[in-house]
């Protein structure tokens, strides 16, 4: 796991150096038999999901270069828009909750929405959310 860790933070490093002020957020997903690295980029919602891809790898080479790894040592990383960060992707709600935030300081994984109890219940307040809007709903 140690492993893992390393190369997460070569990876963030560099991805934060490259791109400056459009690194907006980035969390682990540690769940998963491959964790996750979950990476949200200011103003990339017009780049697909393939180049997003090949960004990723560009990214992971480049720590492979200097990073000594165990030959089972995996990760993945995935990128996000600010944009879909702010739509309440369940991906994203999912990571915010079981994952390990490691750099937010817009609160883009922290949305949170009001609840209250009833007969031991959780009640989602339906005002608090927006037309279009998506909203993970754990059932009990």
């Amino acid at each position: 796991m140690n492993y893992v860790f390393s190369l997460s933070e070569k990876i963030l490093s560099d991805m934060i150096k490259w791109y400056g002020n459009t690194f907006r957020a980035a969390a682990i997903d540690l769940n998963e038999e491959v964790p996750t690295l979950v990476v949200v980029l200011k103003e990339v919602s017009g780049v697909s999901f393939t180049s997003r891809g090949e960004i990723s790898w560009f990214f992971i080479k480049r720590a492979l270069k200097d990073t000594p790894l165990d030959k089972d040592t995996k990760i993945q990383v995935i990128i996000f828009s600010d944009k879909e960060a702010k739509l309440s992707v369940p991906y994203l709600i999912y990571v915010s909750k079981f994952g390990k935030i490691l750099y937010d300081p817009d609160k883009l994984f922290s949305k949170e929405f009001r609840t209250m109890e009833e007969d031991g219940k959780k009640i989602l307040l339906l005002a608090d959310i927006k037309k279009g809007e998506v909203v993970d709903i754990e059932q009990q």
